[in-house]
C-alpha cells in the first residue's frame, strides 16, 4: 500500500472560504494529499449571527446577539424571535422611577432596551 498509494489529506487541513466553517467530521478527506479550495465537501456554510435579524419595534437585539446563531442559514423572525431578541420592556411608573421635576407620559411606551434604565 504504501509503495502504489498516498494517505489523502485530512478535512482537519483545509481552508474555508469566507462565509463557511470546516466541518469537523472524523474520516473526512480532501480529494488530493493536499488540500485545496476545490474541497468543498471539507466545509460546510456559516449560520449568520442573531444581529443579521432584524428584531420587530417592540424588541431589542439580546446583548449577545454578535455571538448567538441563527437557527438556518437565513436568520428568520419565526424561527429566530426567542433566540435573538427581547422584548423591550414597557415603561411605567411602576418599572421607572420618575426623576424629580418630572412627569410620568400618559399611554404606552416602551423603554429603549429589554430593562427600563
Amino acid at each position: 500500500e504504501a509503495t502504489c498509494c498516498s494517505k489523502l489529506a485530512p478535512c482537519s487541513e483545509h481552508q474555508c472560504a469566507d462565509g463557511f466553517e470546516s466541518i469537523e467530521k472524523v474520516g473526512l478527506f480532501c480529494r488530493n494529499t493536499t488540500c485545496t479550495q476545490n474541497d468543498t465537501q471539507c466545509c460546510k456554510k456559516s449560520l449568520p449571527p442573531c444581529i443579521d435579524l432584524q428584531c420587530p419595534p417592540e424588541y431589542v437585539h439580546k446583548p449577545d446577539a454578535e455571538t448567538t446563531l441563527c437557527k438556518n442559514y437565513t436568520c428568520n423572525l419565526a424561527d429566530d424571535l426567542a433566540t435573538c431578541c427581547d422584548a423591550r420592556q414597557e415603561c411605567t411608573a411602576r418599572t421607572f422611577a420618575v426623576p424629580p421635576g418630572k412627569v410620568h407620559k400618559n399611554g404606552n411606551h416602551l423603554c429603549a432596551g429589554s430593562l427600563c434604565q
